[in-house]
């Protein structure tokens, strides 16, 4: 099968699906620096192969019509981090965390 190329005359590279929804759940939670961070971590590169960037998540969201994230988004949604259920509680993290796990409210 042949690969169409771009405008710069480069190959169009195929990017896993798995991807796609990973990027999209990341971008629910955190602005595209932050998003660039666990992406590298786990291993996950670009269509290229490059390591990705603040400019690359970016991009990569803009091109696959992924929202962009937004402050006091998870309050809208009724969400807030583990952190702040740990305060709010009066827990460390951990046991908090272990109470999520547990089922316990």
């Amino acid at each position: 099968m042949k690969q169409r190329l771009n405008a710069a005359g480069r190959y169009n590279p195929r990017i896993p699906d798995d991807t796609i929804t990973l990027v999209r759940g990341l971008a629910r939670l955190m602005p595209d620096r932050q998003i660039a961070r666990p992406l590298n971590r786990s291993g996950v590169e670009t269509g290229h192969g490059n390591a990705w960037t603040q400019e690359r998540a970016r991009g990569f969201r803009k091109h696959y019509d992924i929202a962009v994230f937004r402050d006091g988004e998870w309050a809208e949604r009724g969400e807030i981090t583990l952190e702040a259920a740990a305060k709010l509680i009066g827990v460390c993290n951990m046991t908090a965390l272990r109470m999520l796990r547990r089922g316990e409210t």
